[in-house]
């Protein structure tokens, strides 16, 4: 059987750029040797309207990661408007505390230096992360103003993001919380930073950008009680934000990324990003 279809083009077509390199940087004892961070991005293929950046950062316990693990669930995002790009970054057992946020910050200011290749509005960039990389995530929301914490390439450009999501991060790890493993993977001994370094709520200021979090009741591994003393932190600093509670969910549970919660996570974004 022949037919002749006729078919409009209403939406367009995606494309996932893997392994882009974004910055070199020291790694193996005694950090004689350099190697590549790498990141994928994922955009609409061909020429379109520059749009709003979501920056994606794996977990892993500061011990493992995988930058590809999490696309198809970053296509949800894609698909309603936003280039999402998901960076790597050093684990503890290669760079110190805060090797990993200096790295999640060189791929946001690499990404600004390249807006015009990967069709980005630079001044609409949001930043979201699960466990480890929530915490990642909300120290680089709380740092934008801070250049200690921008090294390597693109200074020119700036590292600030303009929202941040964190799921079930392990923010509050210094501050009594029963965390100190966690707390050690962060930061090993002998590293020149203090405790409130570590804190994304010593950064903050009514310049802070708004926050979303999101922590299951059954959390064996991060307590929820860490987002909610967060939370409340954030309000005696007058920064934005809104925690959303699952009930029942434990550490990177699939109840996080049902649609039902990805769309409340996507009207937190576009609220901030597409203005």
């Amino acid at each position: 059987m022949k037919e002749i279809i006729e078919v409009a083009v209403k939406e367009p077509m995606y494309a996932m750029i893997e392994n882009v390199t974004f910055a070199q940087v020291p790694y193996w004892f005694p950090f004689c040797n350099y190697r590549d961070l790498k990141m994928d991005i994922i955009r609409p293929f061909g020429p379109a309207e520059k749009r709003p950046l979501l920056v994606w950062v794996c977990g892993g316990g500061f011990l493992t990661m995988e930058k590809g693990a999490y696309i198809p669930y970053l296509t949800y995002y894609v698909e309603r408007g936003y280039v999402v790009a998901s960076v790597e970054y050093r684990l503890s057992n290669s760079a110190r505390y805060p090797s990993n946020l200096e790295d999640v910050k060189a791929a946001i200011r690499y990404l600004r230096a390249h807006a015009e290749v990967y069709g980005i509005d630079p001044r609409y960039v949001g930043i979201m992360g699960e466990s480890a990389g929530g915490y990642l995530a909300a120290m680089a929301g709380a740092t934008g103003r801070e250049p200690r914490f921008d090294v390597g390439e693109n200074l020119g450009e700036s590292s600030a993001v303009q929202a941040v999501v964190d799921f079930y991060g392990p923010s509050g790890i210094n501050r009594g919380d029963g965390l100190d493993g966690a707390a050690e993977q962060l930061v090993p001994k002998g590293t020149p930073v203090t405790d409130a370094e570590r804190e994304a709520v010593t950064f903050m200021d009514e310049n802070t950008p708004p926050y979303y979090l999101l922590h299951g009741t059954k959390d064996p591994f991060i307590p929820v009680v860490l987002s909610e003393k967060f939370y409340e932190q954030m309000e005696v600093c007058g920064v934005p934000c809104q925690l959303s509670v699952i009930e029942g969910a434990g550490h990177a549970d699939p109840r996080f990324y049902q649609n039902e919660i990805s769309a409340k996570v996507l009207a937190f974004l576009d609220r901030y990003l597409k203005v």
